[in-house]
């Protein structure tokens, strides 16, 4: 077989020639290694591959796996050829390194494919290769597969002396979901390699309830490391049972697990998260009744108290609140503020110069104020702190209306799933009132220029990565729906 191939000259001219790779030795070409120019006479493909591993110091078993789909040996020889061909015309743009990496991953999937044809018995017996790469493709191949005959065997190779193989069996075995797997993944918590780890820990929180009675014991590890992780996952499942040892844990453990912090904090942390989820579990996924007429704001159906008592509960279970709660509220399992006053209603509608739309006066009286309410919202103004939104944030304003565009009524007053975000009225943004700080890159808003019969003013959810905004009916409205979505980003709900 010949091959054309390139060398440089010299002058820098790159000249055709049809003598194989490595042929010509002039002074200043750039060549491979001198047994390239026999690599494709007289071998098998897989030969051929096995040689170029060889000859750029791919050790056996190097090859790295990947996802992508498998090619036959046929298929690749033309690439590698190719890049074998732009190394050589040009040196500098494809290092060997670079080379090294495109053959190694040709040379895995090659092998790989080697593997597709055999039975379970016949990859069962490749599990116990000398090899390290042959047992890996063998675990794979058997993930895929996921015969229950191969469950006893995929258990034994999580002690393999190959990282990549132990990695790659945590994920074979999660397949089957069989509790018989937890006590050796709950090893591997300690393993050195932090992918293993790290995917030991995605597999048993994945096995759920079947974790929970081994995970109790790990809570009594000498390994601090050890109790925290078994504490998150605890945490994780929110499984009721786990709260007597969490307890005794968040009270008497002083130690610190590292990097991860301390062993008493996760445990607390675990045991609002497991209280959280059972009264949310007992109100029927915490999705509250709302009265006839909740769409317009109508006033007996803001149950302010009871909806922000239920928030409270699933942000003190949440693993994303950017300050941790003080203990008042840890204790009293209320996040919210005191009350604000008919006096300072009153001073707030005086200083500008509107009355403030029913639900959220009501809030008001409730709470006045918050701190975080979502992962995109971090803090609701108090009485005091609410102004218009042209006063912090004119620039956010100008860079939205230096291109309105007319959007007629019937896109502009639709609501719920059928509204489109980038219907947006720019123009009212001068008018908006600001009710929340900026948080990441979002902020709530009050519109006074669309008002509901019932004095609802439209309420925005607003963000620079959306393109729009979200618009409701009401304040209320729009609090209902940030709370059903702040449940499913925590997977309290479907």
């Amino acid at each position: 077989m010949v091959i054309k191939s390139f060398t440089r000259t010299k002058q820098g001219k790159s000249m055709p020639e049809n003598n194989g790779f490595g042929a010509n030795e002039e002074a200043g070409q750039a060549r491979f290694h001198p047994d390239f120019g026999t690599i494709f006479s007289n071998t098998t493909s897989k030969e051929m591959f096995d040689r170029l591993g060889q000859m750029l110091g791919i050790a056996p078993g190097a090859a790295a796996e990947d996802d992508r789909p498998s090619a036959s040996p046929e298929e690749l020889t033309p690439q590698i050829i190719q890049a074998l061909l732009e190394y050589q015309a040009r040196p500098g743009l494809l290092t060997e390194s670079k080379l090294k990496k495109v053959l190694t991953s040709y040379l895995a999937r090659v092998r790989k494919k080697e593997l597709v044809d055999l039975s379970v018995k016949e990859l069962l017996l490749k599990l116990g290769d000398r090899d390290w790469q042959v047992r890996l493709r063998a675990v794979s191949r058997l993930r895929e597969i996921a015969d229950p005959a191969s469950l006893g065997p995929l258990t034994g190779m999580l002690n393999d002396p190959s990282a990549y193989v132990r990695l790659q069996a945590v994920n074979a075995v999660a397949v089957f979901r069989d509790v018989q797997i937890v006590p050796p993944l709950i090893a591997l918590l300690e393993d050195p390699d932090l992918n293993t780890r790290l995917a030991a820990r995605n597999a048993l929180k994945s096995l759920g309830k079947g974790a929970v009675p081994a995970l109790i014991e790990t809570l009594q590890a000498n390994n601090p490391e050890m109790r925290w992780t078994a504490a998150n996952l605890l945490g994780d499942i929110r499984d009721a049972r786990a709260l007597p040892a969490l307890e005794r844990l968040a009270e008497n453990d002083q130690e610190v697990a590292g990097v991860l912090g301390a062993v008493k904090d996760v445990a607390a942390r675990a045991i609002r998260s497991i209280n959280r989820h059972e009264v949310l579990e007992t109100e029927a996924g915490a999705t509250l009744e709302v009265a006839a007429g909740s769409e317009s704001g109508a006033k007996e159906s803001f149950n302010w108290e009871g909806l922000l008592k239920k928030w409270s509960l699933a942000l003190l279970g949440s693993n994303d609140l950017q300050e941790e709660p003080a203990s008042e509220a840890i204790e009293t399992g209320w996040l919210g503020a005191p009350g604000a006053s008919e006096a300072e209603l009153v001073e707030l509608e005086t200083r500008l110069g509107v009355t403030l739309p029913p639900s959220y006066r009501a809030f008001l009286k409730v709470s006045n104020g918050w701190g975080q309410l979502t992962n995109f919202i971090y803090k609701l103004w108090s009485s005091r702190e609410v102004d218009w939104f042209r006063v912090r944030n004119q620039d956010w304003i100008d860079a939205w209306s230096a291109d309105p565009y007319p959007v007629p009524d019937e896109e502009y007053f639709v609501y719920g799933e059928e509204q489109n975000v980038v219907n947006v009225r720019t123009e009212y943004l001068a008018s908006a009132l600001e009710i929340s700080d900026l948080g990441d890159s979002a902020i709530y808003l009050l519109n006074p220029e669309v008002v509901t019969p019932e004095g609802e003013w439209e309420a925005w959810f607003f963000a620079n990565w959306l393109p729009g905004m979200r618009r409701y009916r009401s304040f209320w409205e729009m609090m209902l729906d940030e709370y059903q979505s702040f449940l499913k980003l925590q997977g309290l709900t479907k």
